[in-house]
């Protein structure tokens, strides 16, 4: 077995009969999913910038999709746990996979959002960052408003128009978990949500 030094994966050599076969195994996945839960329920997993150890603590602990963010009655929302833990120039524990997004609160990386890898090098320009909604966004200083994510990465529907988060995961931005529709349309898909609104 051999260790990659420049990613976050091992990579295993097993020997069968006829050759070789090199499996790339993620040794950091695991450690970032996190459930979020609604009514009890499995909603999503959440997918977080964190360590093994502290991703160990936060499994202990059962967290409820409130205002489109992972939430515990009595230690509050994660993504302000998770960034009360990172300093500001810390690096990211997942990197070199162009599905995963970081995510920054108070100017600090504490989760990853999902994408299609065709948007990725272009989104990776901005510095996105989570509102108190749930939503990633990046302030452009050109127009001075903030741009969403979801509505980025399907061209920005009309005004009349929202995009819909399928699967009630608000960073899960690839194109096949988000739905183009109209506001009534939206609220057929709310029945799982205890707090949604769409932007």
């Amino acid at each position: 077995m051999s260790l990659l030094l420049t990613c976050c994966r091992i990579v295993v050599t097993i020997h069968l009969s006829g050759g070789f076969v090199t499996e790339r195994i993620c040794i950091l996945c695991k450690y970032m999913d996190v459930p979020v839960l609604n009514k009890g329920e499995h909603l999503y997993d959440a997918k977080l910038n964190v360590t093994v150890k502290e991703h160990e603590w936060i499994l202990k602990h059962r967290w409820h999709k409130l205002r489109g963010q992972p939430w515990n009655n009595h230690l509050g929302y994660l993504f302000d746990i998770v960034s009360s833990w990172r300093k500001n120039d810390d690096e990211t524990f997942f990197f070199d996979d162009d599905t995963l997004l970081p995510i920054h609160k108070n100017s600090k990386c504490v989760a990853y959002s999902h994408v299609d890898p065709v948007h990725h090098k272009d989104l990776s320009r901005h510095m996105w960052n989570i509102n108190k909604e749930g939503y990633a966004y990046f302030f452009n200083q050109v127009t001075k408003q903030n741009v969403y994510l979801h509505r980025y990465v399907t061209n920005f529907p009309e005004n009349d128009l929202v995009v819909d988060h399928v699967y009630w995961n608000r960073l899960d931005n690839r194109l096949s978990f988000l739905r183009i529709c109209s506001r009534s349309e939206n609220s057929k898909n709310i029945s799982h949500r205890r707090f949604s609104s769409s932007l």
